[in-house]
């Protein structure tokens, strides 16, 4: 079993190995053999300081293939591992080396384009999900062959399948990442809003909707983002009134601590009193209170959480000083204080990933590239390295400035035993105290 297989056992033969099946994949009747092209994704795997003379022998084959299958792509399995091989391929080099997504580019792109082109449906959410990992490593300057691409991806044709959708989304997301300067000089928000709006509809697709949302308020800004905000906003209320779901309020509550956050608490408040009268409020008591303790378990999320509630707790003068928000401020402090408890899921091992795929076969609806997957990016690391320490700090600054009200807030409260317990613990650690 690979278990078994010390990996300095393996390492003197790799090259030997991945050339013995190149040739094999060369050989009639085995050109689309799965459990030889499952083998070369695995040298490339193990290959480590070996993986770009790996590469440089394997990735013309590896396009050759990927031309000859586009043209009748029959074997599903044969294809899934021969697109992971590409994406083991990319990421393993170009992570190290970002300049030599060039390589790449001119490797991939030609066969890229033209499976857009002639639309062969089997490989598309492979393409944009290597299209996505190949700009998400790349520094700029972005080239035209991605800008050519930008369009394709608005088409609403795309995003009505629901098998392309996550890494359409993914793509997209790249491109806000690292094109804001071109598509706010070529007036692309408003179609971006438009896929946003459309995925939003969708009780299978919301999450991604909020996820295009998420990075146009990271990249794009508030100073952009702001003429379009009641209409977000708007569309958000909309769709929790007409088909509310346990999975929309998760995403949605995530995405209002990023606009929280993007925009500043007390704007947000106001925007969305201006829709309706106290909405904010029962915003806050009938969603993101219950909804926050189990909300997420990802370390990232969580982070943009903790940031955008403590912004509504320590700089909103509202929730301190009016009755009708008072009463909110002690029931969400003690729901952040169970989302910070809650364990954090690390990553899922990838050979435990791929392993799966074998058990449950191929997945004709959407099959996500273990080896091309996304890394998060933690932007708010920096702002709350420590959750316990961040939410200790905020409250020990809302305490300077508001010392009676704050601690009138703390003493009033109908604490849980446990929460109360931590967040003493939290402010001993911290140093600080209420």
């Amino acid at each position: 079993t690979p278990q078994s297989l010390q990996l300095q056992s393996i390492r003197p033969h790799i090259l030997p190995l991945l050339a013995n099946l190149i040739h094999l994949l060369g050989v009639s009747g085995n050109e689309d053999n799965e459990y030889a092209m499952k083998c070369v994704m695995r040298l490339l795997v193990k290959s480590g300081a070996d993986l770009s003379s790996c590469v440089e022998k394997a990735l013309p084959v590896l396009v050759d293939k990927l031309w000859k299958v586009l043209k009748n792509p029959t074997k599903p399995h044969f294809n899934h591992f021969l697109f992971e091989a590409i994406g083991v391929s990319i990421n393993g080099v170009c992570i190290s080396h970002p300049t030599a997504v060039s390589s790449f580019e001119g490797y991939l792109f030609p066969v890229f384009e033209d499976i857009m082109v002639k639309d062969v449906l089997e490989f598309l959410p492979y393409v944009f999900q290597l299209l996505a990992l190949m700009l998400e490593l790349r520094e700029q300057p972005i080239i035209d062959s991605y800008i050519a691409i930008f369009p394709l991806i608005l088409s609403p044709m795309l995003w009505e399948r629901t098998g392309t959708v996550p890494a359409l989304s993914r793509l997209m997301q790249a491109f806000i990442q690292k094109c804001p300067d071109a598509i706010t000089a070529e007036g692309k928000i408003q179609a971006i809003l438009g896929v946003f709006q459309k995925l939003l509809a969708s009780k299978s697709n919301d999450h991604e909707g909020f996820n295009v949302l998420t990075a146009l308020l990271q990249y794009q800004g508030p100073e952009v983002m702001r003429a379009y905000l009641k209409d977000i906003l708007l569309l958000c209320f909309k769709r929790l009134h007409e088909s509310r779901t346990v999975f929309y309020v998760r995403s949605m509550t995530k995405a209002m601590c990023s606009l929280i956050i993007a925009f500043g608490p007390v704007e947000i408040m106001n925007t969305i009193n201006g829709i309706q009268g106290n909405l904010f409020g029962m915003l806050i008591e009938k969603v993101i209170t219950p909804e926050i303790p189990g909300v997420t378990s990802r370390e990232d999320e969580k982070r943009i959480c903790v940031v955008g509630v403590m912004q509504v707790l320590t700089q909103i003068p509202e929730m301190l000083q009016e009755p009708h928000y008072q009463k909110l401020w002690c029931p969400l402090l003690q729901a952040l204080i169970q989302l910070i408890e809650r364990s954090s899921n690390r990553l899922p091992d990838v050979t435990t990933s791929l392993e799966s795929l074998e058990d449950v076969g191929y997945q004709a609806a959407y099959s996500k590239l273990v080896h091309a997957d996304k890394k998060p990016h933690d932007h708010l690391l920096q702002v709350a390295p420590d959750l316990r320490g961040h939410l200790a700090l905020r409250l020990n600054t809302l305490t300077q400035s508001y010392p009676q009200e704050t601690n009138a807030l703390i003493n009033a409260g109908d604490w849980d035993e446990i929460a109360k317990q931590k967040l003493q613990a939290y402010m001993q650690t911290a140093m600080t105290s209420v």
